[in-house]
């Protein structure tokens, strides 16, 4: 077996895991009311609706953020909820997992630390001789940190290092083991664990597999691509279990059992390969406590861990249950803490109950400091980068790009190698924090709509990940940071490129179809292509306007985005419509499926006629 291995690392969004103590309340609001509150993970209400104008974080050992009418957020001990600890405002706070979290004070500045009381304990805009440009919120008292050479380290809490940066690929700690990789010069990637003190625990010797961190119930969940197989490593780093060949998708294990997937759907199965739910089901939910979430035509129902029913209630959704013993549940818009029992008919109903994924570690905090705008030259246009020339310029080839604010470029992304993985999520905003996008901003509509609250639920979450996906997509380019969009799109994904074909002098009102050319691509081919260009520029930047967001008017979960994107790089700039079909009926995985470009007009006061860019209405969906 070769020393290295080719290996996609994700994480499972979907998988759950157990709430620490560190969780104690969520945001929530009653029933015809205008102001916030927090309730208990056990359903007791802390704060009252009403008490807050705006809606808080989640409370993390006695404190919450709450934002002002500027969308600046100040923190709050609990015991004291009408004034601030600090009269600092920040952009950005970490929940308190330790007695230090990390901050910033505008967007893209500087990270700090700060203690419980608001002050600044270290600026870490440099490290040592390291400058950081990204970092991750506390996790077993490390915090993994990114830095401009594009390596990773993990910080402890007084802001040194504990584990230099020198790393490729990491992960946060789990369990007192963090995976991390190196890549040699051919770009394949050897994993294996550590310590918090960066002492090597196993070297993960499972070759052209898919993994899944972090370290669950001990194990670390896998699919080989070469034969399918599915199972679980040790902490020696070899596989311990392997799965029947009928298991096609593995979670991680949790409370002994984990979720799997067949041919014929998804069921429960326990550490001793032995069927819990046969697998058979559409879609199933481990929710903690031995319970499961089975999906049916009309919604979600309760069941224990045999598949016995618990409760005959359909919730449109429901979640994890916590520490307390009570679960979110969500039916006919309105949100309530529901008992193991599964009774509805005791529990207080209320119109929002905003639960927090980054609280509850299910993925983490992510923090980002902007690099400075990187000059451009400028360049002809009349085709996208992909396709026109480029000349191989002096650039570091190697992976690890230098970050830039705005992307994550770690859990749930696909290392460079085979295989595909599951897309981790963005951070997503609160209700509230939607007031923070101004004006200037090319989201600025689409976001006062889902700020708006006249959506239906779902609609607007689709929306809200569109947001936060479409601008990791732009730093994507930006940081040219391969794996995410390798991720981004799905196998089979359509991608159509158009290039202007000039013919004669004459001026024209439009750009008429005649004058374009358009070329399709497999994904695999446009990925190749950009890495190329990466290669080529130093320095990319996107810009995009008009910005639209729009539903399929038939098919639920499908939709189109269209936008107007600028272009520069170091050897060539141009301007471009740009559409993109995604596709978010697998809520685990959303996809994009068909990504368009469409050049602009020739000239300046030329038109581009709406019926003649790509649209939801172009493309059979069946």
């Amino acid at each position: 077996m070769k020393w290295y291995t080719y290996l996609t690392v994700l994480l499972m969004l979907t998988a759950c895991r157990g709430t620490d103590e560190w969780l104690e309340g969520f945001a929530y609001r009653g029933q015809h009311e205008e102001g916030w509150g927090i309730v208990a993970i056990d359903g007791t209400v802390i704060l009252p609706s009403g008490t807050l104008p705006y809606a808080p974080s989640a409370l993390v050992h006695g404190r919450f953020t709450l934002p002002d009418s500027a969308g600046y957020l100040q923190l709050y001990d609990v015991a004291q909820p009408q004034q601030p600890v600090t009269r600092r405002r920040f952009a950005q706070v970490g929940y308190f997992f330790e007695e230090v979290t990390l901050a910033q004070e505008l967007p893209g500045s500087p990270l700090m630390l700060i203690d419980r009381q608001g002050q600044t304990v270290k600026m870490l805009h440099r490290v040592g001789s390291y400058e950081v440009v990204w970092a991750h919120n506390f996790s077993e008292g490390r915090a993994l940190v990114a830095t401009s050479q594009g390596k990773y380290g993990y910080l402890d809490t007084r802001g040194e290092w504990a584990v230099p940066p020198v790393y490729d690929r990491a992960f946060d700690f789990a369990e007192g083991v963090a995976l991390v990789g190196t890549s040699n010069m051919e770009g394949e990637m050897a994993y294996r664990c550590i310590d918090p003190d960066g002492r090597t625990v196993c070297a993960i010797m499972t070759s052209e597999s898919l993994l899944y961190p972090p370290f669950s119930d001990g194990w670390l969940a896998f699919r080989n691509l070469s034969n399918g197989q599915c199972g679980y490593i040790d902490r020696t780093g070899l596989p311990v279990v392997c799965l029947p060949d009928e298991v096609t998708a593995v979670h991680p294990l949790h409370d002994g059992v984990a979720v799997v997937a067949t041919q014929q759907g998804k069921g429960l199965m326990n550490a001793e390969e032995q069927w819990l739910i046969p697998a058979s089901h559409p879609d199933l939910r481990w929710l903690g406590s031995q319970r499961v979430a089975l999906r049916s035509a009309d919604g979600w129902r309760l069941h224990d861990a045999y598949g016995e029913a618990m409760s005959e209630v359909c919730y449109d959704t429901i979640g994890t249950y916590y520490a307390a013993g009570k679960a979110v549940a969500r039916i006919g818009g309105r949100s309530a803490w529901v008992p193991l029992s599964g009774d509805t008919t005791q529990v207080m109903w209320m119109e929002t109950l905003l639960e927090d994924p980054e609280a509850n570690r299910l993925y983490p905090q992510c923090f980002s400091q902007s690099a400075g705008t990187p000059s451009h030259q400028g360049a002809a246009a009349g085709t996208e980068p992909l396709l026109g020339q480029t000349s191989a310029a002096g650039t570091d080839s190697r992976p690890g790009q230098a970050l830039a604010a705005g992307t994550d470029p770690r859990p749930g992304q696909a290392v460079e190698a085979r295989g595909t993985s599951r897309l981790q999520r963005p951070s997503s905003l609160r209700p509230d924090e939607w007031k923070r996008i101004g004006e200037g901003s090319p989201f600025f509509e689409e976001a006062k709509q889902v700020a708006a609250g006249k959506l239906e639920e779902k609609d607007a979450a689709h929306r809200r990940l569109i947001l936060n996906y479409v601008e990791h997509l732009r730093s994507a380019y930006i940081t040219k940071d391969i794996d995410f969009l390798e991720q981004l799109f799905s196998e089979q994904a359509l991608i159509i490129v158009g290039t202007v074909i000039r013919s004669g002098e004459t001026a024209r009102d439009y750009l008429s179809p005649a004058q374009v050319v358009y070329n399709v691509n497999n994904k695999k081919e446009y990925l190749r292509r950009l890495r190329l260009v990466f290669k080529a520029n130093l320095h990319i930047e996107l810009d995009f306007s008009r910005f639209r967001i729009l539903r399929h008017p038939t098919i639920p979960g499908i939709y189109g985005v269209s936008l107007l994107q600028g272009y520069r790089s170091d050897h060539y700039s141009d301007e471009g419509f740009l559409f993109l079909l995604w596709d978010f009926r697998d809520e685990a995985m959303p996809q994009i499926h068909v990504r368009t470009w469409q050049p602009v007009p020739i000239t300046p006061d030329s038109l581009w006629l709406e019926n003649e860019t790509f649209g939801l209405g172009d493309f059979n969906l069946q």
